[in-house]
């Protein structure tokens, strides 16, 4: 879902709650993409109840996960709102003057909830001194969670500028927390693995393609999604020792996962590159033997 309103900070383009409901709000314009439609029911109904905001026509629209990542991802003061460019001097109007708009992705309180108690917790921005506190501060109202953020944040920089390193209260033996220190003060956007969960392909199309052979493991937006095809893996199972509730349910940032794939894409594509020049090559170098095709190679 994607809405239009005030708000926003400098932080990282996933959005925390505390850029949301933070002072800057009044003056940044940004457009926020929420993974919940109730999140975003919940911010319309609170800005349609400021004075400046009565009788405006607000509207919440649906739209792809690859449009709100990609707008998402555009660094800098954002992208332009289609104001044309001052033709005195060139240039076009700054975020705060309304010529440019940040797009943000504000991740669901409800699957923050489920993520406090998996492991990875920390790849989301969850550093609670246990997985019970930190679904206690998911349980909250949004401008709770955004105070409660955006005071790590707050920590966290005043870390940086003293020079001192690592996540609070953490001494640097949980490898995950200290990998993930970037994320505190920020929240990402969940999605669930469950190791026992496998998805197979058709006979016929492991048949045509022998990539397909291979068992995939999905990711999950929901928590409750993934409850619910493990309920259907094991009934359809039918064995009796598969445990009642998915096991070593692991939560992972979905910036995170798209950052790999892409990355995984570009490897892939500059193999097949440095293969075709190496054939080339290959070619050249025999043709470069003849003695009578040497001066022209």
């Amino acid at each position: 879902d994607e809405m239009e309103g005030g708000g926003g900070g400098r932080g990282p383009n996933q959005e925390n709650f505390g850029d949301v409901m933070g002072p800057e709000s009044a003056t940044r314009q940004v457009v926020l993409y929420f993974a919940d439609p109730s999140d975003a029911a919940a911010h319309r109904d609170e800005m349609m109840q400021l004075e400046q905001m009565k009788g405006a026509d607000m509207r919440i629209m649906a739209t792809s996960l690859g449009r709100a990542v990609s707008q998402a991802s555009s660094l800098g003061n954002g992208l332009p709102t289609g104001q044309p460019v001052d033709d005195l001097t060139g240039r076009m109007k700054g975020p705060d003057e309304g010529g440019m708009l940040r797009y943000k992705i504000v991740p669901s309180r409800r699957e923050l909830f489920y993520a406090a108690r998996c492991r990875g917790r920390e790849r989301v921005g969850l550093f609670g001194d246990s997985p019970a506190a930190d679904a206690a501060v998911m349980s909250n109202s949004r401008k709770t969670i955004g105070e409660y953020v955006g005071g790590l944040r707050a920590a966290r920089e005043d870390r940086l500028r003293t020079g001192r390193r690592g996540v609070s209260g953490v001494d640097g033996s949980d490898a995950l927390r200290v990998r993930y220190e970037h994320m505190e003060g920020g929240l990402g956007v969940p999605v669930f693995h469950c190791p026992g969960l496998k998805r197979r392909h058709p006979a016929v199309k492991r048949l045509i393609n022998p990539r397909a052979s291979k068992a995939e493991t999905p990711l999950f937006f929901s928590y409750e999604d993934m409850v619910d095809a493990w309920k259907e893996l094991r009934s359809s199972a039918a064995d009796a020792k598969m445990p009642a509730s998915p096991p070593g349910v692991e939560v992972y940032n979905l910036m995170d996962v798209v950052s790999s794939i892409d990355r995984d894409q570009w490897r892939i594509k500059r193999r097949a590159e440095l293969w075709r020049e190496q054939q080339l090559d290959k070619v050249l170098g025999a043709f470069s033997s003849v003695p009578v095709l040497n001066k022209f190679v």
